[in-house]
């Protein structure tokens, strides 16, 4: 499967205290899956893998913004899925705030939000 490569230096954004790994170039892709998490990183692991087994025959970007977890998304992502863009929050900005941000970083005509936790999964 093709897949939206990792980027990987930091920068922040001070409106928003967001930072986002970045590096690699990035490029166009069939479609984008984001999603926004806090404190789900079980959940979201089960959505990472579930979008890199099925999804096999599109290029696809996957963006993620953790609203401040505190249960390791951060690491598991740099550990286990190094092709996920990957934002985060220094504080929870919400999930409406976090995926306008989102938005903004896709180079995919496709856009899909997913949902890594609660009832909608």
């Amino acid at each position: 499967m093709k897949k939206g490569y990792r980027m990987v230096a930091s920068s922040s954004d001070t409106s928003s205290g967001s930072q986002i790994s970045s590096g690699g170039d990035i490029v166009k892709c069939d479609v984008a899956v984001i999603a926004t998490v806090f404190n789900t990183k079980e959940l979201l692991r089960q959505l990472l893998e579930s979008v890199d087994q099925q999804l096999t025959s599109l290029s696809i970007e996957t963006i993620i913004t953790d609203n401040a977890s505190q249960d390791g998304v951060p690491e598991m992502i740099a550990r286990d899925f190094s092709w996920v863009h990957f934002f985060r929050n220094e504080k929870n900005v919400g999930q409406v705030k976090a995926l306008n941000a989102m938005t903004s970083a896709v180079r995919s005509e496709f856009l899909l939000e997913a949902s890594a936790g609660g009832s909608q999964m």
